[in-house]
């Protein structure tokens, strides 16, 4: 669908950034979710942002099937959504039964009707610390208005989420990133020590680092350090 400028606008004029931040947060963001589900006139909306253990969790949805596509990634470790986070660009799949990159995925995510999915990094400064995506109930090519558009959205979720960090630094959601992002660079440097180590892409090394934190009941910001030091002393090839 080409999504109308017009209305586009109009849209976009509803959610002043700094109104929203008298908000509680959370709310904020289901607003703002909320009207680009509008937008795009699609079948859901949703918004993922790291959690203390950096994993994507859910922060607004608008939908149970859009909350559920965003719950079956975090279990998973990937998916266009966490893609997006760990990659930093646009991803996007007309059709997610016929896309190969995320095998367990596709199963999964036809059981609950979720077909075609765009999904775009979210920000604070330049670190990549979420994605905000839109899911269809069918096949569909998306095109360059909806990706302009969506980057819209995720331009106003980024500036509330840098004013409560400002302002609101006891809510739960604002303590989460704020940890998430002390650590990211860290975490990242690792994730392209992994990569070299086993010739794997980003989001494989993420995941791995991840669930190896979980398994042995640790944070990843200490993993991905220990990874760095010993990374800094092992012998070159």
């Amino acid at each position: 669908m080409n999504i109308d400028e017009s209305a586009l606008r109009h849209n976009l004029a509803q959610i002043e950034p700094e109104a929203l931040s008298r908000s509680a947060v959370a709310d904020a963001l289901t607003v703002i979710v909320g009207s680009l589900q509008h937008t795009f006139e699609g079948s859901g909306a949703g918004l993922m942002l790291l959690d203390e253990a950096q994993a994507l969790r859910y922060a607004s949805a608008t939908d149970e099937r859009a909350a559920k596509l965003e719950s079956i990634q975090t279990e998973l470790g990937y998916g266009p959504c966490v893609d997006s986070l760990v990659r930093d660009e646009v991803v996007r799949t007309t059709d997610l039964s016929t896309d190969d990159r995320w095998p367990g995925l596709m199963e999964r995510t036809t059981e609950i009707g979720v077909c075609a999915v765009l999904g775009v990094p979210v920000h604070v400064g330049t670190i990549a610390i979420g994605s905000l995506n839109i899911y269809l109930d069918g096949v569909h090519e998306w095109d360059e208005s909806e990706v302009t558009a969506i980057a819209r959205f995720r331009h106003v979720i980024e500036q509330v989420l840098a004013l409560a960090m400002l302002s609101r630094a006891q809510e739960e959601l604002v303590r989460q990133l704020t940890h998430a992002l002390a650590h990211r660079v860290t975490i990242e440097r690792a994730i392209g020590v992994l990569m070299g180590r086993h010739g794997v892409d980003a989001v494989t090394a993420f995941d791995s680092m991840r669930r190896q934190a979980r398994d042995e009941r640790r944070k990843v910001a200490e993993l991905a350090e220990q990874l760095l030091e010993d990374s800094a002393h092992r012998p070159s090839d």
